[in-house]
């Protein structure tokens, strides 16, 4: 099996995602000189923008896929679609409108047309932190009153979350979602006052920030938002002893989403 799959099958995925506009133009030269060098060694090849959210996964990270098969091997549903079309969704599937490009493919129980729920964020999350204890990776006071601008705030109730990258926690801006655990604040409102609050020098601006309690997703939370720890199964995965928080989040930073990939080796096999 093995070998069949260094020969015959070639998965890639393309994960920048400052560079993947310019990637999928039709006059990169760099997208043009992989497909056609993998098509004079004789591979078909298939190119796909999947993200989670296709999936009833809450995070938004769009990537760029590309699958090969060696000829004579061929794909299946693919029918009338021209080639070189970069498709929006696995051939055979339901076709996939992008929610944050047209609403109307979401409805007020978030579920796509087709009818593919998209979970809450509560379903991914960790208990509640007992005794009102600070929560372990509560925003730091400075960071909040420095970046705290910055931020992409989601609640538990949110259907997305943005990418997450290995400088989580690390860097503010583009680095990953930030929780809101107070689902029943206005965080527009509250902001509004913390920044008109720090333009009059109140040294207790950061007091108004405290009640949205902004943290930080858990290296598990993130295992689950990526599917290393499928929603609704036993976890049986443990990091290696000594490995520190910082670590995994590194680790996990910029991964690639297992339900997605799953899905596609499953169609590549078809």
């Amino acid at each position: 099996m093995l070998q069949v799959l260094r020969c015959y099958y070639l998965p890639l995925v393309f994960h920048h995602p400052l560079k993947l506009s310019s990637f999928i133009t039709k006059t990169s030269s760099t997208r043009q000189t992989l497909l056609s060098t993998l098509r004079s060694l004789g591979y078909i090849t298939l190119e796909l923008l999947i993200t989670p959210l296709q999936y009833g996964i809450p995070n938004s990270r769009l990537r760029y896929y590309l699958l090969a098969k060696q000829y004579p091997l061929q794909y299946s549903g693919l029918g009338g679609i021209q080639k070189d079309t970069i498709l929006r969704h696995i051939p055979g599937q339901a076709d996939w409108v992008d929610p944050r490009i047209d609403s109307t493919n979401i409805n007020g129980d978030g579920l796509s047309i087709s009818g593919n729920p998209i979970n809450k964020l509560k379903d991914y999350l960790d208990g509640d932190v007992v005794n009102n204890e600070p929560h372990p990776h509560a925003v730091p006071e400075k960071v909040l009153q420095k970046w705290g601008r910055l931020f992409d705030i989601v609640l538990p109730s949110s259907r997305r979350t943005c990418c997450f990258t290995r400088g989580y926690t690390q860097l503010v801006e583009r680095a990953g979602s930030i929780l809101q655990e107070n689902d029943n604040l206005n965080t527009t409102e509250i902001f509004d006052k913390f920044f008109q609050a720090q333009s009059e020098a109140d040294p207790r601006a950061l007091e108004i920030l405290k009640p949205l309690r902004l943290r930080y997703f858990s290296p598990i939370e993130l295992l689950r938002l990526f599917h290393f720890i499928p929603l609704g199964t036993p976890s049986v995965f443990s990091w290696p002893e000594g490995v520190s928080t910082k670590t995994k989040y590194r680790l996990i930073g910029n991964s690639v989403n297992v339900e997605v990939v799953e899905r596609l080796i499953e169609y590549l096999f078809q």
